[in-house]
């Protein structure tokens, strides 16, 4: 089996070879590559799966500005810069396709979504996310995952589901590796909306601090058994873990693990149910001390 590789691309950092190996002690092998790399040269390389850009803050290589090629982001790889400080919201626009999605590393929500890069309002989209850079996640809701983590700006992908417009937030309430249930949220940044589902895709009465659309027929998605399957997996040996997945009608996308939703917070209705779902959770012993 050939190992997964990651491509480092020299945008005048002078500590590529510190991330490389960083990486590589992660048990993922991973090689530096000029900035200009071209299509070819990078298919050429065997099991990408990803790509870092590192650089200086002015990207300066030789006594030169660099900067990647623009086509880039289309090759179907994931792209991450990681050579801004925390403090500095820089994004690139002239470099990013005509439709792409702008996040943060660090927290959740604070998104900006690109379907025509000539109507969105770049000024906004870089306030909203230089406040997102300055904020601690973690104390907001004292979750510690969220803490420590260097905060950065991602580009990646448009991706839509078979409305051609929406993307579906598939998530998977998985106790002690057995999948028990699906919460559907949807129309996320138009009225969000969220429903529940059996594993066999029937429709529960069980609500989740959002509203639903009772007229919306929403069809069996695709792959749900192969979503299913990856869930328990995923969970295998772990008291309680929400499995998050997108779907589109080419492929299951891995969104993330979450383990405390919504920070514990969110009411369910009705009661009977929020006490069966604590019934199925069953900790370690030494955890129940």
């Amino acid at each position: 089996m050939k190992q997964d590789m990651i491509v480092i691309l020299d945008l005048g950092s002078t500590e590529n070879t510190v991330l490389a190996r960083e990486i590589r002690e992660l048990g993922v092998y991973s090689e530096i590559h000029p900035h200009d790399i071209t299509e070819e040269e990078i298919k050429a390389l065997d099991n990408v799966k990803g790509i870092i850009l590192n650089g200086g803050e002015n990207r300066v290589v030789d006594g030169k500005e660099v900067e990647v090629r623009p086509e880039l982001y289309t090759w179907g790889y994931p792209v991450i810069s990681v050579d801004y400080p925390a403090s500095r919201c820089d994004v690139r626009f002239d470099s990013l396709p005509d439709q792409f999605v702008l996040k943060c590393t660090h927290d959740s929500q604070s998104i900006v979504i690109c379907r025509d890069k000539a109507e969105l309002n770049k000024k906004e989209a870089v306030r909203h996310l230089g406040d997102a850079l300055k904020i601690d996640y973690s104390m907001l809701g004292r979750e510690w995952a969220y803490h420590g983590i260097k905060p950065c700006i991602v580009a990646e992908e448009l991706l839509t589901d078979e409305s051609g417009d929406d993307l579906k937030d598939y998530k998977v309430f998985c106790f002690n590796g057995k999948p028990k249930f699906i919460q559907v949220d949807y129309d996320r940044f138009k009225g969000h909306k969220r429903r529940l589902y059996t594993v066999d895709w029937e429709l529960m009465q069980t609500k989740i601090t959002y509203p639903d659309d009772e007229d919306l027929i929403m069809p069996k998605p695709f792959f749900l058994d192969e979503l299913l399957e990856m869930s328990r997996k995923l969970s295998k040996d772990i008291p309680f873990l929400r499995v998050d997945c997108y779907i589109t009608e080419k492929q299951i996308y891995f969104g993330e693990l979450t383990f405390y939703p919504g920070c514990g917070f969110e009411p369910i209705t009705p009661d009977t149910d929020d006490t069966v779902w604590g019934e199925w959770l069953k900790l370690p012993k030494g955890i129940e001390k």
